[in-house]
């Protein structure tokens, strides 16, 4: 078997894995009010190819007056309730989702450390994060931007090694693809496409046409947006109006650059978004608020924390590369959204932060292999033991209680 066709066949096997684990006991917790509202549209979608509020073939659904639902979720939750009970299909759509993701991060491991078990056991702490875990198991559209996300890594690498311009070309159309995964999709994506943009520019590209072309293949599919827009623009208030610019904004922008650097707003923001880096809220003790998931479960486990701080460190003491660069920008600008949103520690705005992460703990993960001490063996040996004792915890806190 061929290298290339060996790690394809074990990223969907990875893939497969994941979606078991996440798939046990789905049912196990009532359904949320939210997860049951994305099951009526999902169902009168299939059943009269409309959303509820009577719109055929809808690009954006209308929950309730001011409530809007990004479409992604609700058509993944119809095509999945043809082979799965209707009550679990939202949940299960999410978990093969995330299950997706993880095929796909091996994928891109592959590329970057070939030939080594890194990719394997980087995977596995994707699999395992607990942010990952709970929004594979809930039936909402939390987890939804991450494949698309790893997708444009995947370009955005291959391009940067190959210097050729179609693999970041097809990235920056999976995040134009990937706004319609979730209501702070949009700018996250948006902040990427600059984020490539920068690591192109970092790669030597000073030609217009590349940035152009860039921009081009992101407006493609958000280019369903303004028809939709076009052909319903009363919905615009509530959603992209929502989401990404005030509909007061587009007519006054000299308003919205107002709002924007407002000090008050601005500060609030600086702080959600600073307390989204917290290391304790991240790795070690996240405060039980009652209105997340995660139930007080920090969205990382603390293994991660020593991997990633094993990771910076040697791309830091290494060639600052324009990939480095991308990694560090993309960390910097994945939980923008969710400080833009005014509220602190989103989970829903957070997941697309995770594959950063562990891309920076997977050369943690290799730093160690390539010692030969024995301090370093015994280390790696350690943290892999407290990943298993750690999830284990998790694992019985959050599904066994």
């Amino acid at each position: 078997m061929s290298l290339r066709l060996r790690t394809i066949v074990t990223g969907a096997s990875l893939a497969a894995l994941a979606f078991l684990l996440y798939s046990i006991q789905l049912g196990r917790t009532p359904l949320s009010a939210d997860e049951i509202q994305l099951l009526q549209q999902a169902q009168s979608i299939t059943e009269t190819g409309r959303d509820l509020a009577g719109r055929g073939t809808p690009l954006f659904l209308q929950v309730a007056d001011e409530h809007w639902q990004q479409p992604m979720a609700v058509y993944a939750t119809a095509a999945m309730s043809a082979v799965r009970p209707a009550a679990l299909a939202s949940r299960a759509a999410s978990a093969l989702v995330a299950a997706i993701s993880a095929g796909l991060l091996y994928l891109l491991l592959s590329r970057i450390h070939p030939e080594s078990w890194v990719p394997l056991l980087a995977t596995t702490l994707f699999a395992l994060t607990p942010i990952m875990f709970v929004s594979a198991r809930v039936g909402l559209d939390g987890v939804y931007p991450v494949p698309f996300v790893i997708a444009w890594l995947l370009g955005m690498r291959e391009s940067l090694s190959s210097g050729r311009l179609r693999p970041a070309m097809v990235g920056a159309f999976a995040l134009g693809a990937g706004v319609f995964a979730q209501p702070a999709a949009p700018l996250t994506m948006g902040f990427l496409v600059v984020v490539g943009m920068a690591g192109l520019w970092a790669a030597g590209t000073r030609a217009w046409r590349p940035y152009a072309s860039i921009v081009a293949a992101f407006a493609l599919p958000v280019g369903l947006a303004a028809v939709w827009f076009a052909m319903h623009p009363e919905t615009y208030p509530d959603t992209f109006g929502r989401w990404v610019i005030h509909a007061a904004h587009l007519r006054y922008p000299l308003d919205g650059l107002r709002a924007l650097v407002n000090w008050t707003t601005l500060g609030t923001r600086l702080s959600i978004y600073w307390g989204s880096f917290d290391p304790s809220w991240l790795f070690l003790d996240a405060p039980d608020t009652g209105g997340t998931q995660l139930r007080g479960v920090s969205p990382f486990l603390s293994v991660t924390a020593v991997l990633t701080g094993l990771g910076l460190v040697r791309l830091v003491q290494g060639k600052a590369t324009p990939w480095t660069l991308t990694l560090v920008a993309g960390t910097i600008v994945a939980p923008l959204a969710a400080s833009t949103f005014g509220v602190a520690h989103a989970v829903e705005a957070f997941v697309p932060l995770v594959p950063f992460v562990v891309l920076f703990g997977a050369e943690g993960i290799a730093d160690l292999s390539g010692r030969q001490s024995l301090i370093a063996k015994a280390l790696g040996w350690g943290l892999a033991l407290l990943l298993v004792v750690e999830f284990a915890r998790f694992y019985a806190a959050h599904l066994l209680r």
